[in-house]
């Protein structure tokens, strides 16, 4: 996880400071080192974070021996054996062979396609003089961030970060309303590569850009999940061996380190199996594996440290524990920091657990932190499967499900009888080719009113945007008015898909790569970077080609994971039914330690002096912050999310105006 920037002039000027202030306002993610590389035009800068053994052999930015070809990168290549082995790379002399140096050898054998051949997070730029082209590219989920300025005629510049090419006077630093929109959950269409800013452009997740010759833009997306694929396998058994060999490979690879490897352990099932899939490997060797657990021994709601410790007895000789007592800090804590180092808003409620945990892995000297996230979407838990069942006419099967659902929550044989009833009432009421009937009964009988909740500010099942129409009440009709023009709706036809396209539009939502670079941004302001196992493109794609009946099963969600860490979990783990509620602990947090920030808050929006006053109704939003301030609880978890999101989105506007973050007399 280090940094990487660079400009290129298309009018043939030399680069001059312009790559320095860029490649200064990236520091933070360079704590080892920076460089920078010039060639008339073209520039390179590089800060760089050391994680593996091979790192501190890196020379970056990266010149072949020819001169033609100079690369900069931040990346981690997991399959190294077999790229070594493809490219026939030479060991150069008594050291190892680098990350970079496998991908410039990839470069030069597969050009822009090489990405193709990569596992693991990177995000790199390629200058090739002999094509006069540069070559940008992002690894499949996106995990590392990057983005470009482009002034046809004039330059194209690139950073891991935009606000750097903000605060270089690379970019008018103009601010793009409608990815705030986004942010505040308002249903507008975005495009994967729009930013904050109006002008600077992200490389979206497994594409490449392409400057070329003539100085046009071309992007390209060099690999995608394919919804259709199905994977077939002789038995139960099969399967779950094969998930089995994909995960503890996913965690294997992420376990190079120049320091011993730090896990976030919950003591959930998805960040405990990579906890304790991480301490089995590491038997037979004197290392040793440091857990990080975050404890809520004054809100038993939220507390999963009996879990955590059950862990931590089956591996007392692997597992060194760190707690953290979460109920100590308020959420918005480190909010300043992450967002100060990400350049832009941060929406994660438990984003402080996050980061906390991470600050004392890099006090512990720990450089790499393995990370659960996310199981519960790269799994699933198969929640769909029933609609399956449903439109295939298994309905013996889909009796059984829903049984084994109920009772697994604690109902009876009525309770599933209601339940099985009320979803066919359901799936009649809203499906697209028996909606009109059904519209047309309810009619008939008169009782054909507003759906329960449409006036609750509730969340989209799928997450990402607000459902219904009760939230248009908390913004500024002016600015619906000027981002909402392309409003995302809901579509019936949503509820009644199979598992599997649903699978697929759960792990391709925007969202998720929010998250992972929020994840990134906070790991990288505390010196450390943090791995996702479960977002390894071999265990991913194995994942979504499952059956069904593999992800739900007896009740159970994520079944086959659950079967196939039979030996490495607790079954107290592996068969635990419900996750703790953080709801708890974060409401108690509020009220016992962000009481002063949100008695600000209260007073900047009540009086107007906020730069969200065009964006949202100031007074609505004063009523909220004073209802945190006061101790009393909000109308529903949906408002916890939008105050959270204003606190954020203010906190990162007053960070812009403290600082001076571009100078008209730049190039931009």
């Amino acid at each position: 996880m280090s940094g990487i920037a660079g400009v290129y002039h298309l009018n043939g000027r030399p680069v001059g400071e312009e790559l320095d202030r860029v490649t200064d306002a990236l520091a933070h993610r360079g704590p080892d080192g920076a460089d920078m590389w010039r060639d008339g035009a073209v520039g390179m800068g590089h800060l760089m974070l050391e994680t593996t053994p091979e790192d501190r052999y890196e020379s970056l930015p990266l010149v072949d021996r020819s001169g033609n070809v100079a690369l900069t990168a931040d990346a981690r290549i997991d399959n190294r054996s077999e790229l070594i082995k493809k490219l026939n790379v030479r060991k150069p002399g008594d050291r190892v062979i680098t990350d970079t140096e496998l991908i410039l050898a990839a470069y030069k054998r597969w050009g822009r396609d090489c990405p193709k051949k990569l596992l693991g997070a990177f995000a790199f730029a390629v200058w090739d003089a002999r094509e006069r082209t540069l070559t940008l590219a992002r690894d499949h989920f996106g995990i590392r961030p990057l983005s470009y300025v482009h002034r046809p005629g004039r330059f194209f510049a690139y950073a891991s970060l935009e606000m750097a090419l903000v605060r270089a006077g690379l970019s008018n630093g103009e601010v793009n309303d409608r990815r705030i929109a986004d942010f505040l959950l308002v249903p507008v269409k975005v495009k994967p590569e729009e930013t904050y800013w109006e002008d600077i452009i992200s490389v979206p997740p497994a594409h490449t850009v392409q400057v070329t010759p003539e100085g046009r833009i071309d992007q390209e997306q060099y690999w995608a999940l394919d919804p259709e694929k199905e994977t077939t396998l002789d038995s139960d058994e099969a399967y779950i061996e094969r998930f089995r060999a994909l995960f503890e490979e996913a965690v294997r690879c992420r376990m190079r380190s120049s320091t011993e490897v730090a896990s976030m352990m919950s003591g959930g099932l998805d960040s405990t199996s990579v906890a304790c899939t991480a301490a089995q490997q590491l038997q037979g060797t004197d290392r040793q594996l440091h857990t990080l657990s975050a404890v809520f021994d004054s809100v038993p709601e939220s507390n999963e440290r009996s879990y955590q410790e059950a862990a931590l007895e089956m591996y007392k000789e692997k597992m060194i524990p760190t707690f953290f007592e979460a109920d100590e800090m308020g959420p918005l804590h480190h909010l300043s920091r992450t967002i100060e180092h990400m350049g832009r808003p941060s929406g994660g409620g438990n984003g402080y657990l996050h980061a906390e945990l991470y600050r004392r892995a890099a006090d512990q000297g720990r450089r790499v932190v393995l990370s659960g996230f996310d199981g519960d979407t790269t799994v699933s838990h198969g929640r769909k499967y029933a609609n399956e069942l449903l439109w295939e006419g298994r309905w013996a099967e889909l009796w059984n499900q829903i049984r084994d659902s109920v009772e697994f929550h604690g109902g009876g044989r009525l309770r599933a009888r209601s339940a099985f009833l009320s979803l066919i009432r359901h799936y009649l009421r809203t499906h697209p080719l028996t909606r009109p009937l059904a519209k047309a009964w309810r009619q008939l009988r008169g009782t054909d009113g507003p759906e329960a909740g449409e006036e609750r500010l509730t969340i989209r099942p799928e997450g990402g945007a607000w459902g219904g129409d009760a939230w248009q009440k908390y913004f500024q009709a002016s600015f619906l008015k000027s981002t909402a023009t392309d409003v995302r709706a809901e579509k019936a036809t949503d509820r009644w898909t199979s598992e599997r396209k649903h699978h697929h539009m759960m792990l391709r939502r925007p969202m998720m790569e929010d998250m992972l670079r929020a994840l990134d941004a906070r790991a990288a302001s505390m010196g450390v970077a943090v791995r996702f196992p479960f977002y390894d493109v071999r265990l991913v794609e194995y994942c979504l080609s499952l059956p069904g009946h593999l992800k739900h099963r007896n009740g159970w969600g994520r079944w086959i994971e659950r079967a196939s860490m039979g030996d490495i979990l607790p079954d107290e783990i592996r068969w635990r039914k419900k996750k703790a509620d953080l709801s708890p602990s974060y409401r108690q947090g509020l009220a016992q330690h962000e009481k002063d920030r949100f008695s600000a808050l209260c007073k900047r929006f009540a009086s107007g002096d906020s730069a969200l006053a065009r964006h949202l109704e100031m007074k609505t939003m004063a009523e909220l912050a004073s209802q945190v301030v006061n101790g009393e609880p909000l109308g529903n978890s949906g408002e916890e999310v939008l105050l959270l999101r204003a606190a954020s989105l203010d906190e990162w506007f007053k960070l812009q105006d403290q600082k001076e973050l571009h100078d008209k007399a730049h190039i931009a």
